[in-house]
């Protein structure tokens, strides 16, 4: 039996007992409790507290795996788990009683009123559990609101007193109060006030906007007179004015009070914006400090738009609001400007409200990079900056000076644990419109070279001192491995009317933006464009130490050839990536996604799957920024140069710093997934090895430590394309040969004539169980349309015109069968003629033993097709089921995941149905395995008579290129599950080092915020004891305080990554894992030559 035969028909039992459950109108369902047994087969384990750690997985490589990371039943190497199962009756609503929401089972799937009810419509998606009642379905409108609505707009009681009476401070002030009762609907409450009491009440809330009680009694109304004779009855309500209008004067210098030596005649109108709206609020400077305006405003969160009399200012609430805002919501400032407006008067004259969108959006501008100085850690703005400064870096990349062990360069596998990852890609959708002049202050960018942009002067000197690459695309070209790429600025049609075509970027293996690793494209993406970008990350870690990197590029097979020599080489242009402290190491990749797109030689040399000390890197995480990104494009492509990318810098930081954020908790789950995957494809590899035997893998091992990249590929120069038209013309020519040929050679001919026919039947009989299953479908439904019926009508001749073609095929060949022709019927009912539709009577007479046997093998072929088409079909099932539920409750349209959902059931159905349709395989595999076991070891049959020895049949070329590809396929098969066992190794290795690296980056940055607050304490107290502390300034004040919060910040963070570390490795692990590398890992220190 050929190996891979052998190897199906072990797996065919496991197979046909998926399908019985699948199939069987009983399935029990796995209850979410697991429980874990011991190990079976003889492998050894060491536990460590809650760690589970096969010692037979790796012998170099060990990995660490908590018990409590799974949830659901896994198996591990070594380790057998058992489920329990548990049957739970339906509950009267149909439900079990689970408080997650339960995803449709593979028995619902194949249930007659599932399906019927998923015919007409899907499912609406459970409500949520929440702590609150849920949601209804149906939206309804809860009227009984609305009269506290209209209740909101009158007072609660009349005539209208002040609240604070009888302790009223009108009849004591002594400045000029409007006349009137008022109210703030920002205060709690809503108190009616007289106006001393508000002003009183508001000398610290002075950008509310209050309410004033109009009517014929206390205030007149601004309309005409002619107007006041068709005014209600009861004519009154509450209309907004400001506190500048009821009189108030902030104070400024005394923490809010009024300065007393200050005089009203000093006050000053300024117009503020706040995050309730825009206000003219009167100031009144403090007399006695001789700080200047703009001072005391900024004393008071108060951002002045100007040093000289300024006039405007922005709250820093309002700058922060703005900010966020705009992150989260990807909306431009002029948008937020016109919310503003709307706050202020949004029923009245809108033009009475002064502009002041130009003093917000320089005001913020300013705010945004002094804010990025102030995370950065710099207290004095006019110091210069280093490259990448006031960025947000990665604290899981190997960084020698922050996260690494202190012996890491004597690692074995310093290649594998410390290799920086870097992916670039380019965005044609963050582009910028010509302008026809711009300032110079638009055109230059306030974050200098200390942001994500390349150094300005280095993209300069390098793009003038170089020519494009000789190897580089001309034009509107392309090369063969660069069809997805979508720039506008290969054509000159594209980029008309554009300053910048796009931009480049580079990040890490963590989807963190790297410091100066983006550029600008001018008319295209260009290969020296891309040098820069990585030029910057590159420099970086190598003048730190790092000497591996592995670039991924969706063009890496071309631009990744001549790197060295455009960069690094002494004999450059311009020397871009010096390497005068040893070789640099780079290993050029392409990105998953993209190498559909390149050939199959260029996608096996480059490709992550069979690149070594890679692990599982995809390479495509800069795709994910930009479908957060690309939603500025309409904000940003308008603005100055200088603008736009402060405006992208921002957004860039706040992406990294989110990832910051969640790294934790990404290490974790990815380290639980890499362990799992590992030993499913281990699983794998072991079942291949025994299948194919010890001496074979043996061989194959040792074939796949010697090849290249091109091993994963079919060596086409070993086997023989035979298309269909040579394959028929073989078979015609065994079928017509001589009667001198040979008994063997004739009954190989009959066998491609059986093997032919029964194929055909089987494609054949798939159609017609698909036809019945359409029928039943359609039957079901009370008004079905026209379409249905036709497609149903279409299937039915395809099933006629079928039925007759295999009729006369098969007669063609077996003529003895012509007798047992039937009148045709309904092509749904008509039985197609095959060996197993005849009694065993009737195959001996008319000796189809030969044509039985075949369709036997045939049919359990077939049957493995169903099932992986069964398997397949289910997946997709439940992925469109998950879709679904997703949807929102309120979705009540139809949608493309419900239409898909349905036509997935419909789908499985068919499949079942055909598997389930008269002559099954496992019919057939019954009966061979009982004629197996009905023969003796000696080869006697029942009789006990001895078999006749058979003459060795003459070679076949047809059975000799089947057994080529037969052989090609397992070394195929071979080689991708051994490369996958490597990768995911390699993950493993490279998670266990990433976590600890991780929280040493967390530490340093909360001990560097540390020192940075004694250095700044003890440089401006000048080692004075610590009681003089109160007396020190209070910008160095401030500045302690702001690094005390972000010391406690990242020293939370560091205990939280500590503790998800420990949880998923398990403490004893993790005691080994932070030590490493250790002393057996490491090279031996060389002898000094004597």
């Amino acid at each position: 039996m050929p190996v891979s035969l052998h190897h199906a028909e072990s797996s065919l039992h496991s197979l046909q007992l998926l399908a019985h459950q699948i199939l069987s109108p009983k399935a029990f369902v796995p209850s979410r409790d697991t429980s874990y047994g011991t190990a079976t087969n003889g492998k050894r384990v060491q536990v460590f507290d809650n760690l589970r750690f096969s010692a037979s997985r790796t012998k170099d490589n060990p990995i660490w795996l908590a018990d409590d990371i799974f949830t659901t039943p896994k198996t591990s190497r070594g380790v057998t788990i058992e489920p329990k199962f548990e049957f739970q009756p339906p509950q009267e609503d149909g439900k079990a009683e689970d408080e997650f929401p339960r995803m449709m089972d593979m028995e619902q799937a194949l249930d007659e009123a599932t399906i019927h009810k998923g015919l007409e419509q899907v499912p609406s998606p459970p409500a949520p559990n929440t702590a609150e009642a849920p949601v209804p379905e149906i939206p309804t409108l809860r009227t009984e609101y609305l009269p506290y609505m209209f209740a909101a707009k009158a007072p609660s009681h009349l005539p209208l007193t002040c609240a604070n009476s009888p302790h009223c401070v009108s009849p004591h002030s002594s400045t000029p109060i409007a006349p009137g009762y008022f109210r703030c609907t920002q205060c709690f409450g809503r108190p009616v006030l007289c106006g001393a009491c508000l002003i009183r009440s508001h000398q610290h809330a002075p950008f509310h906007w209050p309410e004033q009680w109009v009517d014929q009694y206390h205030t007149s109304s601004s309309i005409p007179d002619f107007w006041h004779g068709s005014r209600p009855q009861n004519y009154g309500y509450f209309k907004r004015t400001s506190l500048r209008e009821v009189g108030l004067h902030v104070g400024l210098g005394h923490e809010g009070a009024l300065c007393p030596v200050s005089h009203p005649a000093d006050a000053v109108d300024l117009t503020i914006l706040h995050t309730t709206g825009q206000h003219v609020a009167r100031f009144r400077p403090c007399a006695c400090s001789e700080k200047e305006l703009w001072q005391q405003l900024l004393e008071v969160d108060i951002w002045p738009s100007t040093h000289k009399r300024p006039k405007t200012g922005c709250t820093i609430e309002v700058l922060r609001h703005q900010r966020c805002f705009s992150l989260r919501s990807k909306t431009n400032m002029k948008e937020y400007y016109d919310a503003l407006v709307d706050l202020t008067n949004a029923a009245e004259n809108k033009a009475s409200v002064p502009y002041a969108y130009d003093q917000l959006r320089l005001t913020g501008r300013e705010h945004r990079v002094l804010v990025a100085h102030m995370r950065a850690g710099r207290p004095d703005a006019t110091a210069s900056l280093a490259n990448g400064e006031l960025c947000v870096g990665c604290p899981t990349c190997p960084d020698p000076e922050v996260n690494l062990p202190p012996n890491w360069e004597r690692d074995r596998l310093k290649q594998l644990r410390y290799v920086r990852f870097l992916a670039g890609d380019g965005n044609f959708k963050l582009q910028h419109l010509s302008k026809r002049s711009l300032s110079a202050t638009a055109q230059t960018s306030l974050f200098g070279d200390g942001g994500f942009w390349a150094p300005e002067a280095i993209v300069r000197r390098y793009l003038s001192t170089t020519t494009p690459a000789p190897d580089e695309p001309k034009g509107q070209a392309k090369s063969a491995c660069n069809t997805m790429a979508g720039d506008p600025g290969s054509s000159a049609d594209g980029s008309k009317g554009l300053d910048i075509s796009g931009i480049f970027c580079v990040s890490c293996r963590h989807v963190f933006i790297s410091p100066n690793g983006v550029i600008d494209l001018h008319k295209g993406e260009k290969y020296r464009y891309a040098d820069v970008c990585f030029a910057g990350p590159l420099n970086a870690s190598y003048s730190a130490g790092l000497r591996y990197f592995v670039i991924t590029y969706d063009i890496a097979c071309k631009y990744g050839v001549n790197f060295k020599s455009r960069c690094c080489k002494p004999d450059c242009n311009f020397i871009l990536i010096p390497t005068h402290n040893g070789e640099i190491n780079l290993i050029f990749c392409v990105n998953k996604f993209h190498q559909e797109s390149h050939d199959d030689d260029c996608a096996a040399k480059n490709a992550l799957d069979y690149t070594k000390y890679v692990g599982r890197t995809c390479g495509e995480g800069v795709e994910t920024i930009w479908a957060s990104m690309n939603w500025l494009r309409y904000s940003t492509r308008e603005m100055g140069f200088g603008a736009r990318i402060e405006t992208l810098s921002e957004h860039f930081n706040d992406w990294n710093w989110q990832k910051t954020l969640g790294i934790a908790r990404h290490l974790t789950d990815a380290y639980a997934k890499a362990v799992e995957s590992l030993d499913l494809v281990m699983q794998d590899l072991d079942e291949l090895e025994e299948n194919i035997g010890s001496e074979s893998a043996s061989k194959l091992r040792s074939k796949y430590e010697d090849a290249g990249g091109e091993q994963f590929l079919q060596d086409t120069t070993q086997l023989e394309w035979v298309s269909r038209k040579d394959l028929f013309a073989r078979m015609q020519d065994l079928n017509t040969t001589s009667t001198t040929l040979s008994a063997a050679s004739a009954t190989d001919g009959n066998n491609l004539a059986h093997i032919n026919i029964i194929c055909k039947a089987l494609v054949l009989e798939t159609t017609q169980a698909k036809l019945c299953q359409r029928a039943h479908d359609l039957a079901t439904l009370s008004n079905p349309p026209a379409t249905l019926k036709d497609r149903v009508k279409t299937l039915m001749n395809t099933v006629k015109a079928g039925l007759k073609e295999h009729h006369e095929r098969l007669f063609e060949v077996l003529p003895q069968l012509e007798n047992l022709a039937r009148t045709p019927v309904s092509p749904a009912n008509d039985e197609i003629l095959l060996p197993s539709r005849l009694s065993p009577e009737d195959v001996l007479h008319y000796n189809l033993t030969v044509f039985m046997t075949t369709e036997a093998q045939l049919r359990v072929c077939h049957a493995y097709d169903l099932i992986h088409e069964l398997r397949k079909a289910l997946g997709l099932q439940s992925f469109w089921t998950r879709h679904v539920e997703a949807q929102h409750s309120s979705q009540t349209a139809p949608t493309r995941g419900q239409t898909s959902l349905r036509a997935s059931i419909a789908r499985v159905r068919e499949i079942a149905y055909a598997y389930k349709f008269p002559g099954r395989a496992d019919e057939f595999a019954t009966e061979e395995a009982e004629d197996d076991e009905a023969e003796d070891g000696d080869g006697c049959d029942l009789d006990g008579e001895m078999d006749t020895p058979q003459p060795e049949p003459k070679s076949n070329p047809l059975e000799e290129i089947i057994e080529k590809w037969r052989n090609e396929f397992i070394r195929l098969e071979f080689v991708h599950t051994l490369a996958a066992v490597e990768r995911w190794t390699e993950e493993v290795d490279i998670l266990t080092r990433e976590m600890p690296a991780t929280c040493r980056s967390l530490r340093h940055f909360a001990l560097v915020w540390a020192q940075r607050a004694n250095e700044v304490a003890a440089t401006a107290t000048n080692g004075t004891p610590k009681v003089d502390w109160a007396n020190a300034d209070p910008a160095t004040r401030g500045y302690v305080a702001y690094a005390s919060r972000k010391f406690d910040l990242y020293a939370k963070l560091t205990t939280d990554a500590l503790k998800s570390f420990v949880d998923v490795v398990g403490s004893s692990a993790w005691e080994k894992i932070w030590s490493a590398p250790h002393e057996e890992d490491l090279t031996p220190i060389p002898k000094p030559s004597e």
